[in-house]
């Protein structure tokens, strides 16, 4: 079983001295700075002690003025230093897309001789969204600033500071705290994909940061000591006879259901909550990709899924997959469900009617359509050819014979006879492409 260290830190909260404890264990965090290294999303980057943080996901803008400190002050860890580069200094961390549901904490270091600071949440344009003013040294209050108002809420104080904001589901709202007490909320329709830590003091003033975390949902779900992450995928519990589903694959998921949908729709439950695709290739969520996610239940634990126009079935004998990942992006290497087999009827009345809509789309008037019609041709030598047809369509001296060959079927191997005498036969096809065949095949030798 992992373990997750304890951490104890005396931090001075408006004077008063706190214990302060959470995980220590960066894979429990979206972001997490611990000593040299900064964690994104489980992946490691390390800049080097005393030099700018530029390595990735890291944005310094106005010139040299964000270090790891090895001096004080700190806490725990190495803390972050920024000082004032003319005209200003600004440090971004880039999260990625935009967020939401997410919590964001740090601690600040106040030296106390503040003009102007701030914290900035900006969406994918890098636009702000929501500026949580850590620093006013002229009216002397630390304020949340939501671009018309700058509402003044806690007198400052030398030492360090918790600051907080969270944005929530559908980035309905924004709420920003300072060590625990929350002082404003705001709307906004953007979620965050950068935080942007602005120094505009005049004359330069050095900062500090410390413990910057990032963690799925509310404050209050912080992740804490021995608490065990997360690691297993969702699987999924139960199939319904709903749509092209068929609860026997409750049982066994080789044992068939039947379907006339060459774009069936599957209904079924998870073990928690997660996103799923649907395909009709062996692979895991992130490789499906976003075109093949589910329609219904997403972040649910009922979903339902419509197999895209670009999948459609084209076998009797048919597979199809699902594949999902929980909110904590935990998925399996290839699909969740495994092979799901589906029995496809009505391709033979499929097949003809698009053979039939070809025709009628190539030839427009004045042709026949035969059904099941047999042909007799004669070779050069002498030999005769036969074979029966889907469809046969004749119009004027030109005659076109079409096949469409299902499961148990053999093509007739008929030979054209220019131009008179014109074959096309088809298998494992969608419908679309059926009639796509057909009608090119007829313009090009009418």
């Amino acid at each position: 079983m992992k373990t997750k260290s304890l951490i104890l830190i005396p931090v001075m909260f408006l004077l008063a001295p706190l214990i302060f404890a959470f995980s220590e264990d960066p894979s429990d965090y979206i972001f997490y700075d611990s000593g040299d290294v900064m964690q994104l999303n489980g992946t490691q980057y390390t800049p080097a002690n005393g030099n700018l943080l530029t390595t990735q996901h890291w944005q310094i803008i106005g010139g040299v003025s964000a270090k790891y400190s090895i001096s004080e002050p700190k806490i725990g860890n190495m803390s972050i230093n920024i000082t004032k580069a003319s005209p200003t200094t600004n440090m971004k961390i880039y999260l990625g897309a935009e967020r939401t549901n997410i919590t964001v904490q740090f601690l600040f270091y106040d030296p106390g001789q503040r003009i102007y600071q701030d914290v900035r949440i900006q969406n994918d344009a890098g636009t702000s969204v929501g500026s949580i003013g850590i620093w006013n040294g002229v009216s002397g209050y630390y304020y949340y600033n939501d671009g018309a108002d700058k509402n003044s809420n806690i007198t400052y104080s030398t030492g360090w500071h918790n600051f907080t904001f969270y944005v929530a589901p559908s980035a309905a709202y924004t709420a920003f705290y300072i060590d625990g007490t929350k002082i404003a909320n705001d709307t906004t329709t953007d979620g965050v994909s950068y935080l942007m830590f602005h120094n505009g003091d005049t004359p330069p003033v050095a900062y500090a940061l410390d413990y910057i975390m990032i963690w799925s949902g509310k404050p209050e779900d912080q992740p804490q000591p021995g608490t065990e992450q997360d690691t297993t995928p969702p699987h999924i519990t139960a199939y319904s006879d709903q749509g092209s589903s068929c609860s026997n694959w409750n049982i066994d998921t080789s044992n068939p259901c039947t379907t006339a949908d060459t774009t069936p729709t599957l209904y079924f439950n998870t073990s928690e909550p997660a996103y799923c695709a649907i395909g009709v290739n062996n692979l895991n969520y992130t490789t499906m990709g976003s075109s093949r996610n589910c329609t219904a239940g997403e972040g649910t634990m009922e979903h339902a899924c419509d197999l895209k126009p670009f999948d459609e079935l084209v076998y009797e004998d048919s597979i199809v997959y699902l594949s999902c990942k929980d909110i904590s992006r935990n998925e399996n290497i290839t699909s969740t469900s495994g092979s799901l087999s589906l029995t496809l009827t009505g391709l033979e009345s499929g097949s003809e009617s698009s053979i039939e809509i070809g025709i009628q789309n190539a030839l427009l008037s004045g042709y026949t359509i035969y059904s099941g019609q047999q042909i007799y041709a004669r070779k050069l030598a002498g030999t005769q050819d036969t074979g029966t047809f889907d469809r046969v369509a004749k119009k004027g001296s030109k005659v076109w014979a079409f096949n469409y060959i299902t499961k148990g079927e053999e093509h007739v191997g008929l030979f054209n006879m220019t131009p008179v005498l014109y074959v096309l036969e088809m298998s494992n096809s969608t419908n679309s492409t059926i009639i796509n065949m057909v009608e090119t095949m007829i313009n090009a030798t009418k």
